[in-house]
């Protein structure tokens, strides 16, 4: 049967390798499939199915055969083989891969925060921080792939967040965001009129005790709905005084970040905002803090 005189998604032409567009389109699958959280296996089970040929007669994939295609830095292009895929896709997929292998150092407390607290300001979905081993470094991004014009590892992640952590307990001025009008609560018609209804209801010799709890409960929401009496400005004057007496950090604390983080929000600059618990946002740009309600 022979083996193949070149890698995978290239063809050989006047001693130079060019790209098999028929191949180059499996291989991009490859990795779209592979981010997407297929596994090696049901990749190669797929590809087999559809009697995709690898090479001559030969069309009976396995998982290796895909996991040398997703370590194979070649596509992403050099002096010898022409792209086939985006350095950040080749990058993500090889990192993953490599992630799910060997024994990996447990994250730290503050990573597993940041991990459920930051989110992508473009859709909104979390952001995913893995290794990668091609360039020795973190790399934090998007669970749906937006991109971003920064390359974020933890050095730009946790300096930022630092920084900014740093700068409240400094001057928790910086905390005060816009204020909720102060307003009496005033139950509309419709509330009215379902708890005469209730009150009716209780005063029947024959109760349905289920039926009034889902009642009482949808009622008491929609009370809550109703209500409007927000007092912004003490919360946050008490949150002030609970920076005031915090201390610089040299390194994030999980305590800290729980106590203040309501989430981590990075946008397509690359920026990196905190949104803290008094609905204030804090955001680091171009040298200088912006700071502005949400």
């Amino acid at each position: 049967m022979g083996k193949r005189v070149c890698l995978y998604g290239y063809s050989v032409e006047n001693n130079n390798f060019i790209v098999n567009e028929a191949e180059a389109t499996i291989v991009s699958e490859v990795f779209e499939k592979y981010l997407s959280g297929s596994t090696l296996k049901t990749i190669a089970d797929e590809l087999t199915e559809r009697k995709v040929t690898y090479y001559k007669e030969k069309n009976i994939w396995n998982k290796n055969m895909v996991a040398r295609i997703i370590e194979n830095a070649h596509y992403v292009g050099d002096e010898q083989y022409p792209k086939i895929v985006e350095e950040d896709t080749y990058s993500i997929a090889f990192g993953i891969k490599k992630s799910k292998g060997g024994t990996r150092e447990k994250d730290t407390r503050e990573v597993k925060f940041l991990k459920t607290h930051t989110f992508c300001s473009t859709c909104g979905e979390r952001y995913i921080r893995k290794f990668i081993t091609r360039s020795n470094r973190e790399k934090w991004f998007c669970e749906n792939l937006c991109k971003t014009k920064k390359y974020i590892d933890d050095e730009v992640m946790f300096n930022t967040i630092l920084c900014i952590l740093n700068s409240v307990i400094d001057n928790p001025c910086l905390v005060e965001g816009k204020t909720t009008e102060t307003k009496s609560y005033t139950p509309d018609l419709g509330i009215m009129k379902r708890e005469n209804e209730l009150g009716y209801m209780m005063e029947q010799q024959t109760k349905n005790f289920k039926i009034l709890a889902n009642d009482v409960l949808s009622l008491v929401s929609a009370k809550f709905d109703c209500c409007t009496e927000f007092k912004d400005e003490e919360y946050t004057k008490a949150f002030k005084e609970y920076l005031e007496t915090q201390s610089y950090i040299d390194n994030l604390d999980y305590k800290l970040m729980f106590d203040v983080i309501d989430k981590v929000m990075i946008n397509a600059n690359g920026d990196i905002s905190i949104h803290f618990v008094n609905n204030t946002v804090l955001c680091y740009e171009e040298g200088e803090f912006v700071n502005a309600a949400c």
